[in-house]
């Protein structure tokens, strides 16, 4: 989702409660299209790409279940409303990309 600008990440169990809020740094609002990347690895360690860059890095510890239980939604936060914009070309991987991969598939994708 885009808030104040810039790519947002929220983490949350469906009920309203956010686990993880995390932002970039760049901004998205300039009728441009951007390439965004979320990684998280299952020792909780999280990471926000924006057009191949890191732009954060955060440990979310075992707040967040990423066991395949629950629901996946993009665009939309439970108690934050819903992007206005498009999202296209998703992927899911099994495991989190490195940094070179994140950048390999930048410069693959523009």
């Amino acid at each position: 989702a885009v808030f104040s600008n810039e790519l947002r990440v929220l983490i949350g169990d469906g009920s309203g409660s956010c686990w993880v809020n995390m932002a970039g740094t760049s901004n998205v609002n300039d009728n441009q299209g951007h390439y965004g990347v979320v990684t998280l690895d299952r020792d909780g360690a999280q990471s926000l790409y924006v057009d191949g860059s890191l732009q954060r890095t955060q440990s979310v510890g075992n707040n967040v279940d990423i066991s395949n239980a629950g629901s996946f939604k993009f665009g939309a936060a439970s108690n934050a409303g819903y992007l206005s914009g498009v999202i296209d070309e998703v992927h899911i991987w099994n495991e989190a990309l490195t940094p070179e991969e994140v950048s390999l598939l930048y410069h693959y994708y523009i």
